[in-house]
């Protein structure tokens, strides 16, 4: 009996291939979304402390010279969160698409699993049919023999 060949195996091999490269360029979207949101996390906190120094210091009194300073260091950092908040959206809007195409290697690499396991089913499915047949044969040509005896 000849052992089952599916002749696409090459091509289902190249889409398990392509689909492992989309996890991978899916899980990197992934990590840089959320290397974003540690660094907002960060930034959000070192405004909050900026700016609470600047409200201690300016309750126990501060030049014009020095509440400018703290003021340009609060606006420079509400502006690198705005910026990282921007970028957030940009690589969430990268992460979707990417899972969106790891969505879709996975949907032709399970169609092709799909017909592998259908072919071969079919193909033992004949194997046992012939088999039979055989059997069959095998048992007429013996019963045939007992009866000429």
């Amino acid at each position: 009996m000849k052992r089952f060949r599916f002749r696409l195996e090459p091509m289902l091999r190249l889409r398990q291939f392509r689909e492992r490269q989309a996890q991978q360029r899916f899980v990197q979207a992934q990590a840089e979304v959320a290397e974003s949101e540690r660094r907002l996390q960060q930034g959000s906190e070192l405004f909050k402390e900026s700016a609470d120094v600047l409200d201690e210091k300016a309750s126990a009194g501060m030049n014009i010279s020095e509440y400018r300073i703290h003021r340009n260091h609060l606006t420079a950092i509400d502006r690198a969160l705005e910026m990282e908040r921007r970028r957030q959206r940009k690589l969430i809007q990268v992460r979707e698409k990417r899972q969106q195409e790891l969505a879709k290697k996975s949907k032709e690499k399970k169609m092709l699993e799909n017909l592998r396991e259908h072919k071969k089913d079919a193909y033992y499915q004949e194997v046992a049919v012939n088999l039979q047949k055989e059997i069959d044969d095998m048992v007429t040509v013996r019963k045939a023999r007992e009866i000429m005896k």
